[in-house]
């Protein structure tokens, strides 16, 4: 039978034993039984014996707790990380945590999948096929309480080692493929690949929503093939592992990787010469900034590319002076994106679970020209991405994750509608008759005052829920919710950012890397990194000592004044991902001399004079103070209250 299975497509002809099989767990814990032998060997430790697993006893408890606790308990415990206790909750973070006195790349390699594919038994690679077929459709309808709290069908542990093993023999799959490009098993091992890559997604996903496999178990495979953990080539044969599995290569890394795709791209674009046709000549109204935009560069398509340069009207009409060297456009950029992407526009809308993730309103597809305005508001943000800007905005991870092509599944809908999410998931676990509870295929939108019906499926209103068709009822709401609700106004913003961006480089990151990449690093940032990096102007120097007493001043502010300070110089409050070296313009401090008369200064009086910034050009122009009291209080004053803010 594993034989035979292994020539059908298992998303097609085979669909129906696949979900006989993928719904019978004795049947899937058999197959890893046998594969973990295989692998391990009978009488040898797997991975998973490495850390401690849950006993039997812990786990009946477990279980027979969750049958009798109240679901809202059981819901609060997966809003959040899970808190250590005796039980498995705790298990995942004690697990994930530790290993410190070992290698941790080492741990997680498993030689004997480092093998090529011909010295692998074929009766081992039917069994991975079959598993991963199986395993890999049960794994699109397992919850979250059913995958940590139940851990059904295999422990945590297990878990990790299923990860470890499709991981490391995917990764080296790939590898080997390069060298043998004319083997004939080639069609059959690409079906194979197929299923694998598939499986080990669908787990990978999963460890990112709720993290079960420590960070190393997904780096350790490609480890070993790089030489003092030099970066990826763009242009060599790891394209098709990058393109594949990119999780395996660390995040700085494949940032490396984007940046150097898009320096490629724009040398590519520039082999005409410079010139007149290189360039992008636009006039804004600070007032009318958004249709301003969208009129002169909405229909430029992929030649928004080129260098824009800016001339601004002050909102008395008078044109602004000075030369666009590159900082006007950036002020353009984020000014627009932050007009914009502001919910009281009412494009986007904050999602119910968060005041900072951004999503489209539903309403904006009767509005005048929304779905055109969601499409040029992606070009704005595949413009920023192509120049390195960073802009302060986080979408919400479904809309994310419909821009990088992939599809949501239930258990993401807790970070869109937690309401709904409580709900399915009650009415999946529900014990009771269903059908008393009088739904049907159907579910009703409020829009602009109108309720609109929808079909979950055809002829939906005339079905019926009940305990036979609720696990359909489950997932046709939540696929109706994260996809298809959403899919107009991603597909809209998906053609603008791809006029800029390329599908193949966004497929190196996650939903959650995405938002790092347009809105920067961690908060906080290295003071250090941004001393090095930092350029002085207008008389000021490293040893000047203002300059001394401001970085002595900045070492002594918390996180949060540093982010402030950034974002008012910068206008984004996080640094670039990869340091401060990458910020364009560099960050500037400026001098800003200020004399005071000579019996002031014999008097003990310092400047008075308040902190500015052209964060258009990153600059902080920072009076001659002489006391480091006083330049604390007054940079702390202009950050907080946002005061000062000058364009030169």
């Amino acid at each position: 039978m594993l034989r035979i299975f292994s020539l059908l497509n298992p998303l097609i002809g085979s669909m129906p034993i696949l979900n006989a099989l993928s719904f019978n767990p004795e049947f899937i814990v058999k197959l890893w039984v046998s594969l973990e032998n295989s692998i391990f060997g009978a009488n040898n430790p797997s991975i998973s014996q490495i850390k401690p697993s849950i006993s039997t006893n812990s786990q009946n408890k477990q279980n027979k707790g969750l049958k009798d606790a109240k679901w809202a308990n059981v819901f609060q415990k997966r809003k959040g990380k899970i808190e250590e206790t005796g039980t498995s909750s705790g298990t995942v973070n004690a697990d994930v945590a530790s290993n410190n006195e070992k290698d941790e790349f080492e741990i997680w390699d498993v030689k004997m999948l480092r093998k090529e594919h011909k010295n692998i038994s074929k009766e081992l690679l039917y069994t991975l096929h079959l598993f991963c077929a199986c395993y890999g459709h049960l794994l699109l309808v397992l919850d979250d309480i059913e995958f940590y709290e139940k851990q059904a069908p295999f422990t945590l542990a297990q878990q990790r080692t299923i990860s470890n093993v499709l991981n490391t023999f995917v990764y080296n799959s790939l590898m080997q493929s390069k060298s043998n490009s004319s083997n004939s098993n080639n069609n059959n091992n690409k079906a194979l690949m197929e299923v694998l890559v598939r499986c080990l997604h669908l787990q990978h996903e999963r460890d990112l929503r709720h993290q079960f496999c420590p960070a190393a178990l997904w780096l350790a495979p490609a480890r070993k093939d790089r030489k003092d953990s030099a970066p990826v080539g763009v242009g060599n044969n790891n394209r098709e592992v990058l393109m594949s599995v990119p999780h395996v290569y660390p995040f700085e890394e494949r940032v490396k990787i984007f940046r150097e795709f898009i320096k490629q791209d724009k040398i590519s674009n520039q082999l005409g010469g410079p010139g007149p046709s290189n360039t992008v000549e636009i006039v804004i109204r600070r007032d009318k900034i958004i249709e301003d935009g969208m009129r002169q560069l909405n229909s430029i398509g992929p030649r928004l590319k080129s260098s824009i340069h800016v001339s601004f009207v002050s909102e008395c009409g008078l044109p602004e002076a000075g030369l666009d060297y590159g900082g006007l456009s950036k002020e353009f950029l984020t000014d627009l994106a932050k007009a914009a992407f502001n919910p009281e526009f009412g494009l986007f809308t904050q999602t119910s679970t968060s005041d900072v993730n951004l999503l489209p309103n539903l309403s904006a597809r009767v509005l005048p020209n929304g779905l055109e305005t969601i499409e040029f508001l992606g070009r704005i943000v595949g413009k920023a991405l192509y120049e390195g800007i960073l802009l302060e905005i986080s979408f919400s991870l479904v809309f994310v994750q419909k821009l990088l092509g992939r599809y949501s599944f239930l258990d993401e809908l807790s970070s869109l509608d937690s309401e709904l999410y409580r709900n399915l998931m009650h009415l999946k676990h529900f014990e009771g008759d269903v059908s008393e509870l009088c739904l049907d295929f159907t579910v009703t939108e409020e829009l602009n005052g109108r309720m609109i019906v929808h079909e979950l499926r055809p002829g939906g209103k005339n079905v019926q829920v009940v305990n036979e068709n609720k696990l359909q009822y489950v997932h046709a709401m939540a696929d109706f919710k994260l996809n298809r609700q959403i899919a107009p106004f991603a597909n809209a913003f998906y053609r603008g950012l791809s006029d800029l961006i390329s599908p193949s480089w966004l497929s190196l990151f996650n939903a959650n890397e995405f938002n790092q990449l347009l809105s920067g690093g961690k908060q906080d940032f290295d003071i250090t990194d941004l001393k090095n990096n930092t350029k002085y102007s207008g008389g000021y120097s490293e040893s000047s000592r203002t300059v001394k007493l401001f970085w002595e001043v900045i070492k002594s502010f918390s996180p949060n004044e540093r982010c402030m300070l950034l974002k008012f110089v910068t206008s984004c409050s996080r640094a670039p991902l990869l340091g401060f070296k990458y910020l364009n313009p560099s960050f500037t401090i400026h001098k800003v001399t200020c004399e005071l008369p000579l019996w002031a200064t014999i008097g003990g009086q310092d400047v008075d004079r308040l902190p500015s910034a052209s964060t258009c050009y990153n600059t902080l122009k920072l009076p001659t103070y002489k006391r480091s009291s006083t330049l604390r209080s007054k940079l702390l004053y202009s950050i907080s209250s946002n005061t000062g803010f000058e364009l030169s």
